[in-house]
């Protein structure tokens, strides 16, 4: 990656396995373009320029970026939004806006479009543009709540001094003329007022304005995002892991009297949802997701009065399997740097291997094995999965030349019941992973016996694991119904 940013093309690794993750982006894309977002808050960003707002998150960690000074460019920034905490969403809004667009109305500061708002903050600035503290004086009287310091001057030298002293008199009538620090908060008009910025969360709770999204994790605590969009007729909630290992969590989402189903955007799959109930604050719905997983929970229709039916059980007995392990032949593509094929004894890294062509090698490698099933898989009505266990970074399977399928992300399993045969079974893979390793191993040598032509110098870590590590195993999943 350069400055410029990710090179998305047809030189990846990666590009000819591409298609099911292209699919998950659409399929994401086109289920977040419907309706609105719906958030509590708006947060004024003042009247700099340059004004570069923080975003909330960058990359699927946890890290909050939207805090006093950005933490992904280490500017100012204009409107923090980290009092704000987790399970209520927020937009940033300009001056124009305001201004031009926005009205109180049916108790919430609505724009035109439909998005509307509890509550407006100001940043933590003395000085504001006369004709927006006028738009939000008419606001307050209309019954809007604004939280933020109260100004003393323009942003402008536009008829100065005159538009400093006008600018003191309506902050004088919304703040109160009295000592700025003793003023905690007050009527004005219809509305209210809150000094302190960083009370944003609490006032939106007095209000009986519950969090949009919260949860709970039974065992290791999980670490969950969400976005919410809203149309006439459905809550559309995404919900992802941050965590590269499986989250489960029971989590509440602010809705009512609409029944869930859960829309899976790797497969396009809609599921019914088997295991929600009504609680304080919504509806609550135990969610399992694997690592950096997602899933759109869709509110539409009416949920039933009766109990939600519940999810079946795993009975905690332990699922038969045929693990698959001794030799993996291994083959390489030609002119990569590798041998043309490789036995591996067990499934390691490629790092791990004492041969530099296949510790710095990127690409499509094909792992071929035949191996037996026992006879008591195989009964009848039984239904079986193959599971690759753990790899690095792409795997295209086919069984008994039947395809099945591109994995792109954990966990990476098939569903191969009808598929898997008694007796002797044929299995292919193709593990690909990234250009990364074969940079590093390219830097090491001179460029006469260099695999890749990059023409700069990039400080890249590695070589990173790659490859099938497996444990590979054909298991027992249930019964067919």
């Amino acid at each position: 990656m350069y400055h410029a940013g990710e090179h998305f093309n047809v030189n990846s690794t990666w590009w000819p396995k591409a298609a099911p993750m292209l699919s998950y982006f659409s399929r994401c894309c086109y289920l977040l373009q419907q309706g609105l977002p719906a958030a509590d808050v708006c947060f004024y960003y003042g009247d700099d320029a340059p004004n570069l707002v923080a975003t909330r998150r960058i990359g699927p960690d946890s890290k909050r970026l939207d805090g006093q000074t950005c933490a992904h460019c280490g500017r100012p920034n204009p409107a923090p939004a980290d009092a704000l905490g987790t399970g209520y969403d927020y937009d940033v809004i300009n001056s124009d806006v305001i201004e031009n667009r926005m009205e109180f109305k049916d108790g919430r500061l609505a724009l035109p479009h439909g998005v509307s708002y509890s509550v407006i903050v100001l940043p933590e600035r003395t000085d504001i543009p006369l004709s927006l503290l006028k738009k939000l004086e008419k606001l307050l009287r209309d019954g809007a709540t604004l939280l933020g310091p109260r100004p003393e001057r323009d942003t402008s030298l536009a008829d100065y001094p005159r538009c400093d002293e006008q600018v003191r008199e309506i902050a004088g009538r919304i703040w109160g003329s009295g000592d700025a620090k003793d003023v905690r908060e007050r009527s004005y008009g219809k509305g209210r007022v809150i000094a302190d910025r960083n009370r944003v969360r609490d006032i939106l709770q007095q209000r009986g304005i519950g969090p949009d999204f919260a949860y709970s994790s039974p065992g290791k605590q999980a670490d969950l995002d969400y976005i919410h969009r809203r149309t006439l007729d459905a809550d559309i909630y995404f919900v992802s892991n941050t965590q590269m290992e499986e989250a489960e969590a029971d989590c509440t989402f602010r809705v009512a009297q609409r029944l869930p189903k859960l829309w899976c955007p790797d497969t396009g799959e809609i599921k019914p949802c088997a295991d929600f109930a009504r609680v304080a604050g919504g509806m609550k719905i135990k969610l399992r997701l694997p690592p950096a997983g997602s899933v759109f929970v869709v509110f539409s229709g009416h949920a039933p009065e009766s109990a939600a039916p519940t999810a079946a059980k795993d009975d905690g007995k332990p699922r038969e399997t045929c693990d698959l392990v001794g030799p993996w032949e291994v083959r390489f593509p030609a002119n990569l740097g590798a041998p043309a094929s490789r036995v591996f004894e067990k499934l390691v890294s490629w790092t791990d291997i004492p041969d530099d062509g296949i510790k710095f090698f990127s690409g499509t490698a094909t792992y071929l094995k035949e191996f037996e099933v026992p006879p008591s898989l195989m009964a009848h009505g039984r239904r079986l999965e193959l599971d690759l266990g753990q790899l690095r970074n792409v795997a295209d399977a086919t069984l008994n030349g039947k395809a099945l399928g591109i994995l792109w992300k954990p966990p990476y399993t098939y569903d191969v019941t009808g598929i898997v045969r008694s007796g002797k079974n044929e299995l292919k893979i193709e593990i690909v992973n990234l250009w990364a390793n074969r940079l590093v191993g390219d830097a090491k040598l001179p460029r006469e016996k260099r695999v890749t032509r990059i023409t700069q110098k990039v400080p890249i870590q590695g070589p990173h694991e790659s490859g099938l590590l497996g444990p590979v195993q054909l298991r027992l999943i249930g019964e067919m119904r």
